[in-house]
């Protein structure tokens, strides 16, 4: 299997946001947003920050952006990082890749597993973690389509971990991502 190596571009935020943080979530200024030509959509509870980098590894040139949108107890980001060369295009090595992808998170975040589970979005297979780091409660959804790795993540206070209307919040930007393009520049797609 073809190692994927991995960018865990905007996980480091979730130690000190030093974003600006807007005072709760506002639920009425929730906006849709259409990414990459039209490939993906999401919406967030407002107007997320914007910034990209590219970076000189082993591999080639990767370009990483990252959409985020912090407020005082939780934290919403979206990042896609396009890589040289396509990952594996099979079920097994999607899953050897969100294997990979998911030791490598856990163990840069010393964070601790409460749940794992394959997930599908319009098609596409992915895979979605829920795990605590520190003082940080997340849930990370990641999908690897052609050269490019999308990552969903939102990140709350421990304390805000059961508040409902954040727990609504998370669901919906969750719920909200989707594939819009057929192909969405990849040969994954299958039937489910």
């Amino acid at each position: 299997m073809k190692k994927l190596p991995v960018l865990t571009l905007g996980l480091l935020f979730f130690a000190a946001s030093t974003l600006a943080q807007t005072e709760a979530v506002d639920y009425q200024k929730w906006q849709e947003i259409n990414l990459l030509d039209g490939d993906i959509k999401i919406t967030f509870p407002g107007e997320p920050g914007r910034n990209t980098i590219e970076r000189d590894l082993s591999i080639g040139k990767v370009t990483s952006t990252e959409l985020s949108l912090s407020f005082p107890k939780v934290t919403f980001m979206l990042s896609w990082s396009d890589f040289p060369h396509s990952a594996a295009t099979s079920n097994d090595g999607l899953k050897g890749s969100y294997n990979l992808i998911r030791d490598h998170v856990l163990t840069g975040m010393s964070a601790k597993l409460i749940s794992e589970r394959e997930v599908r979005t319009d098609g596409f297979l992915g895979r979605e973690l829920v795990f605590t780091s520190g003082t940080q409660f997340i849930k990370y959804r990641v999908f690897i389509v052609g050269r490019r790795e999308y990552q969903l993540t939102t990140s709350r206070f421990a304390d805000a971990e059961n508040d409902p209307k954040i727990s609504d919040a998370v669901d919906s930007f969750f719920d909200s991502f989707h594939f819009i393009s057929q192909t969405a520049n990849n040969q994954q797609k299958s039937s489910q």
